[in-house]
């Protein structure tokens, strides 16, 4: 989605209109905590001033201080992922540096035991435990949100949030809705359909294509393999075993993926695709 919305900016541009953008991620915890203290105003004035914003963390931090809370927010789009699917690409993608190479079935056992005290970073292990429905909720944080009214307010905010869901399973149909939804990020740009030619007579449209580009792929060396330095080739899904301890640990992440794919349907059925 960050590859489209730069792709639909940029070309923006090249018909005279310029808007103005920011990202937050908490994956980069340092910066995005210190941006939610209020100890970088440089980052809070991008993020309100932002009119298109990039943004992977807690739904509830768009309140205070980001002023971007639901009851502001006109035109949002999130993108969902098979649980087993989006916790082996994250751990393939951090092998080393979050995992330290162990398998992801011991790195489970060792939380499962120690807790918080398991020797992980933070953020490596709240990727591994429901994360998509800790980043739905609206309220108190909940670093590893299981109970069912926690399920029930994720699948609430992501039906009245967002104007559109995605899946990553079907990226081809997800980047159709968007440009439905989103004219400006439809794969063709026609100023008088998209936008109106009597806001913008004299300013042609864009030959430029924008196209969902994949991104975020494992690296091609972990420093993984026995010897410290080779690559530890994993396999691009993980054996039965694997998957059945990652569903076991992101139940309430099944449960509002099982609701999000339902809720794709809908919207195919609406926009007819």
């Amino acid at each position: 989605m960050d590859g489209l919305i730069k792709c639909g900016m940029s070309r923006l541009k090249e018909v005279r209109l310029s808007l103005n953008y920011t990202n937050l991620h908490e994956c980069s915890e340092s910066y995005y905590h210190k941006c939610l203290s209020g100890q970088n105003k440089g980052c809070l004035t991008s993020v309100h001033d932002a009119a298109i914003m990039s943004y992977c963390a807690p739904l509830r931090d768009l309140g205070n201080p980001f002023l971007w809370n639901k009851e502001s927010i006109h035109a949002a789009v999130t993108v969902f992922r098979h649980p087993v699917a989006r916790v082996w690409s994250m751990y393939r993608f951090q092998t080393r540096s979050c995992y330290q190479c162990r398998n992801l079935t011991d790195v489970y056992a060792d939380i499962d035991a120690a807790g918080s005290d398991d020797g992980l970073k933070r953020m490596c292990r709240l990727q591994l435990q429901n994360h998509q429905t800790r980043n739905l909720l609206s309220n108190v944080e909940n670093e590893n949100p299981e109970s069912s009214v926690h399920v029930q307010e994720a699948i609430s905010n992501m039906k009245t949030v967002f104007s559109m869901i995605g899946l990553t399973e079907d990226m081809p149909t997800t980047a159709l809705m968007a440009g439905i939804v989103f004219p400006w990020l439809a794969e063709e740009l026609n100023l008088e359909d998209s936008i109106g030619s009597h806001i913008f007579s004299n300013a042609e449209s864009s030959s430029t294509k924008c196209t969902m580009p994949h991104a975020n792929s494992s690296p091609k060396n972990n420093h993984c393999g026995a010897d410290g330095k080779s690559h530890w080739n994993l396999p691009a899904e993980p054996d039965a075993e694997t998957a059945r301890v990652i569903m076991e640990h992101n139940k309430a992440d099944m449960e509002l993926y099982e609701a999000a794919v339902k809720q794709f349907s809908l919207q195919k059925l609406a926009l007819d695709l």
